[in-house]
């Protein structure tokens, strides 16, 4: 199974292992049977070399739960603190936002689903602030790296959506510029032209440096548009792909 790689946290492979996942295989989808569908993960776990008995799946409701790896309850969160090594999260997207974060001093590191409503309860600042508070991790450290998402211009939302993901940024000239955009030319002329487009993927990285991040990378690939690659919930599908990360051995900086 086939997945994507960030080129932030490509000089940390001897310390991490990541991925973003693409069609064929879903690792999640409602049109499948529940075998299928882990069958699905313990192929992806056996090729990348995640440990596929300790894997962790959330189980995501859109809100901004982080959990911790040691935990024993995973329903209701939407990100994964990892401090454990050989211990294995992943998040399950389809046009929402999978978000990687990684600190290379201190090892530790998280994944998050950030749809919109994820994003406008801030969930990537709660994960920073499970890290935080569970490894002493510091903004300033993070490598941050937001995955492939629907793209603003193909995403029509209503002025309610707007207007809660522009009270998470405190700038509202740096929302109104990178994060609202004019609608894609297969909306511009029909009822969703009088829609808001907003980029949920910018949202988080603007939320993301006013929290102190400095190493951000945004992927550019998009869940709607590259059809041939992966699942999208806006144009009515029901596979799913995943973001995942497992820390490896125990380093010492």
């Amino acid at each position: 199974m086939m997945s994507l790689q960030s080129s932030l946290l490509e000089p940390y492979q001897d310390r991490l292992l990541h991925g973003f996942t693409v069609k064929p295989n879903a690792v999640s989808d409602r049109s499948l049977a529940r075998e299928t569908v882990l069958e699905n993960r313990r192929v992806l776990c056996q090729q990348a070399g995640l440990a596929h008995e300790r894997l962790i799946v959330p189980d995501q409701v859109h809100g901004n739960r982080v959990a911790v790896d040691s935990e024993a309850d995973f329903t209701q969160a939407d990100g994964v603190v990892l401090v454990t090594p050989q211990v294995p999260a992943m998040v399950i997207t389809a046009d929402c936002v999978p978000v990687l974060l990684y600190d290379p001093r201190r090892h530790v590191g998280a994944v998050v689903h950030a749809g919109w409503r994820g994003t406008s309860l801030a969930i990537v600042s709660q994960a920073i602030l499970v890290l935080r508070q569970r490894a002493n991790s510091h903004p300033a450290d993070l490598i941050a790296v937001l995955g492939p998402a629907i793209t603003g211009a193909y995403y029509p939302v209503g002025k309610e959506v707007l207007e809660a993901l522009k009270s998470t940024v405190a700038d509202t000239r740096a929302f109104e510029a990178a994060c609202v955009c004019p609608p894609a030319p297969i909306f511009a002329n029909g009822p969703m032209a009088e829609q808001h487009f907003v980029d949920v993927r910018q949202v988080n990285r603007l939320q993301l440096e006013a929290l102190g991040v400095v190493s951000i990378e945004v992927m550019t690939d998009c869940t709607y548009q590259q059809v041939d690659q992966f699942w999208s919930h806006r144009r009515g599908e029901t596979g799913r792909q995943g973001a995942y990360l497992q820390l490896l051995a125990p380093c010492n900086g």
